[in-house]
């Protein structure tokens, strides 16, 4: 088998060192930026999988229709689909989900699911997030790997579901109403879905000046 891997997040790093091991794959080439790939796409792309781990850029619609394009989502597909995926579920106080591997296609995480792995959202940071993520895509990518090509694939639910725009900066401001109206754990799980490397959560007074949260934990009272 052979796959070209677009990853440049330390965790999506980190996925491709592992699967690289697997037995099944005859040949492997990462790209980190999109300008690499598309210069590569000029060449030939003869009977590569594109594996798009952590990757933020859309691929074209000449891509993902001449080739096999999979990518995870960490949520549980058709849930969540869209922009920062994690944040909208951590904010929703869900603790544990499902991350999906489906087929890239030219609608946002619409194509069909090949496989789902456990998914915790736990953790009082998006570091120990990450880590969560990034088991959860080694095991869905070597169960692609190991299966192909015989792997099966299934449509998406049948449904409404909300696609997300990604966060803006200006929505990690704690706002009075915030303070007010969320309790604590609430608080607590939107300061961690926005510790680093995403714009930390932060409190501004009426002069403009901030305080930033670049961590947190949680306490509960028994």
């Amino acid at each position: 088998m052979k796959i070209i891997c677009l990853a440049y997040r330390d965790w999506a790093l980190n996925v491709v060192k592992e699967i690289s091991n697997n037995k099944n794959i005859s040949k492997m080439k990462l790209f980190k930026t999109q300008k690499e790939f598309d210069e590569f796409q000029l060449k030939n792309m003869d009977e590569y999988v594109v594996f798009a781990i952590g990757w933020s850029n859309i691929l074209s619609e000449k891509t993902v229709s001449e080739y096999l394009c999979v990518g995870m989502h960490p949520s549980d597909l058709p849930k969540y689909k869209g922009g920062s995926p994690i944040q909208h579920q951590i904010i929703d106080g869900i603790l544990d989900t499902n991350a999906s591997l489906f087929q890239l296609s030219k609608e946002i995480d619409d194509g069909q699911i090949f496989l789902k792995e456990p998914l915790s959202l736990r953790g009082d940071n998006m570091q120990q997030i990450f880590k969560n993520i990034e088991k959860s895509s080694i095991v869905l990518f070597n169960k692609f790997i190991d299966r192909y090509p015989n792997i099966e694939s299934q449509p998406q639910e049948d449904g409404s579901h909300i696609t997300y725009k990604r966060r803006l900066a200006s929505e990690s401001e704690i706002t009075k109403d915030d303070i007010s109206k969320l309790t604590v754990i609430q608080l607590y799980n939107k300061i961690r879905s926005l510790t680093d490397p995403y714009p930390n959560a932060f409190l501004e007074d009426k002069n403009g000046d901030r305080i930033y949260f670049k961590g947190v934990s949680f306490e509960k009272n028994d």
